[in-house]
């Protein structure tokens, strides 16, 4: 394969999925609203042409028409529907490690419907679930940071101790291009760090990084 379509190929994992492509070889072609894909009606136009697709598309908060229903569910159905209207069978899904049936919690009942729809989609298939993604650019240190330079004082909700896998973003961008040259079709793979953390242990490590004194 040589042509892969990355869906939400602008965002932040999605700047490491190309790099890696890119490095391995692939040529690939970004599909994002930034490059004019509306990706909640997408243009089966788009795909022609492409030997596979990679979707990066998700979202962590709603906004106007980006809720998790359209993004997570709606979206997926209508991609799918793109890639077999383009004549292409290859698609590599990004869901994340919590996804389970939970209308109680929409982004995870939500990102889990969308595992679904591919999973009975008849097309090639792969699926990874990354845990909590981290490195240069993303939410989590960003935010992190931010609250440790702000006061030496961090609010934890609970006692902090609710169990993380962080995952390193260039790892998760590997596992795609891993996911297009292994086989790997009709498996799902969950994308986790080596480390088993609490929310506490990653803020103190963050903190001690950081040469500031914190308290939880």
């Amino acid at each position: 394969m040589s042509i892969i379509a990355v869906v939400g190929g602008t965002g932040f994992l999605g700047r490491y999925v190309v790099a890696a492509l890119e490095e391995a070889g692939y040529e690939p072609r970004v599909l994002s609203r930034r490059t004019g894909f509306n990706a909640l009606r997408p243009d089966p136009e788009a795909l022609r042409g492409v030997d596979a697709v990679v979707n990066l598309a998700g979202i962590k908060r709603e906004a106007g028409n980006q809720t998790f229903e359209a993004v997570h569910v709606e979206l997926v159905q209508q991609l799918v529907d793109a890639m077999k209207t383009a004549g292409v069978r290859r698609l590599v899904h990004i869901s994340v490690v919590v996804a389970r049936p939970d209308p109680a919690l929409p982004y995870h009942d939500t990102k889990w419907r969308g595992e679904q729809i591919v999973r009975q989609s008849g097309l090639d298939w792969t699926i990874l679930r990354p845990g909590v993604i981290y490195g240069e650019g993303d939410d989590m240190l960003a935010h992190l940071t931010l609250m440790i330079r702000t006061a030496s004082i961090f609010p934890i909700v609970g006692d902090g101790s609710s169990p993380m896998r962080p995952v390193d973003v260039p790892d998760v961008a590997r596992a795609v291009t891993a996911a297009l040259e292994k086989p790997s079709s009709g498996n799902t793979y969950d994308i986790v760090g080596p480390d088993r953390l609490t929310l506490r242990e990653v803020v103190s490590l963050v903190a001690r990084a950081m040469g500031l004194p914190l308290s939880i």
